[in-house]
């Protein structure tokens, strides 16, 4: 498979001081990038990487121009590599969008964007332990080394480009420009309350083959059903897991120990499985949920 090219380019004035601002810019807009098309290859649950390499650099205007593509661990491209065509689109549109960011929504739709990328690029048949998740803080932390790479370490007379194929080595798409940071991530994320769930039954959306973070649904009908990602710490079980002493198949549930962090405006943003009790058949969740369901 042909990788996909993208390039940067760095308008850069020659009047300004400081003239290593220029490179530690354009370091910190390539790893911001490639740790968001990373997150894309870790969200398919699979042995895959992310093969990211410098082609070439261009006089005049800084400009970058990177070859990626995602690859097996034995070195054999797959054919997923179309999906980062439309991670930079995503990307783009964003950082497109003039805004001062200071909340959360702004990343979470970002993330749900390239979810729906990746949803898109998915088998016609696949397994529900297929595909993981995007984490959402990562997403947020790689956008913000962007923003603040433009904003911050560049001069205000410098502008950035990005261009893919054919316009990669003569970026003309502008991005950055009025996208700025009210709020650092960590502050918009920040975890101020905790609260302890013991021996919740969690309907499995999405199980990870070598990460630890799963998608789960609330079984509860008065959080809506709806689907979030948690972090199992419990490193005994994922241990078995890994090493294919636990089955679970579509449908199925966990019983565990959940802590969910809750913002100052009452919103989860973290969600942590400390210790699971046991593999939920899917015949038990489903009694589980007409209980719950007649309760209503």
């Amino acid at each position: 498979m042909n990788k996909l090219k993208f390039g940067i380019k760095i308008d850069y004035s020659k009047e300004a001081e400081n003239p290593s601002r220029v490179f530690h810019a354009m370091g910190d807009l390539v790893d911001g990038i490639n740790e968001i098309q990373q997150a894309v290859v870790d969200a398919y649950g699979c042995e895959l990487r992310l093969n990211s390499k410098l082609s070439r650099t261009i006089e005049g205007s800084l400009i970058g121009v990177q070859e990626t593509s995602i690859e097996s661990l034995d070195g054999k491209p797959e054919k997923k590599s179309n999906v980062l065509i439309e991670v930079q689109n995503v990307l783009m549109r964003f950082l497109r969008t003039p805004k001062s960011h200071k909340e959360r929504e702004p990343f979470k739709k970002l993330t749900e964007d390239l979810t729906d990328v990746i949803n898109d690029s998915k088998d016609t048949n696949p397994s529900t332990l297929h595909v993981t998740h995007l984490d959402e803080f990562i997403i947020a932390k790689a956008t913000e080394k962007i923003i603040n790479a433009i904003n911050k370490k560049l001069s205000n007379d410098d502008d950035v480009f990005i261009g893919l194929g054919r316009r990669s080595e003569d970026p003309t798409t502008q991005i950055g420009k009025n996208v700025f940071m009210e709020k650092s991530v960590d502050d918009i994320y920040e975890k101020l309350t905790s609260f302890s769930h013991k021996k919740i039954a969690l309907e499995i959306s999405n199980a990870a083959f070598n990460g630890t973070t799963w998608r789960f649904k609330w079984l509860c009908k008065i959080t809506g059903r709806q689907e979030f990602s948690a972090k199992i710490t419990h490193n005994e079980w994922l241990d078995s897991w890994f090493d294919r002493k636990q089955s679970i198949f579509p449908g199925d549930g966990l019983r565990v120990n959940l802590t969910v962090d809750m913002n100052g405006k009452g919103r989860r943003v973290g969600h942590i499985i400390d210790y699971v009790h046991c593999i939920i058949p899917r015949n038990e969740m489903r009694q589980l949920q007409m209980s719950d369901s007649n309760n209503g």
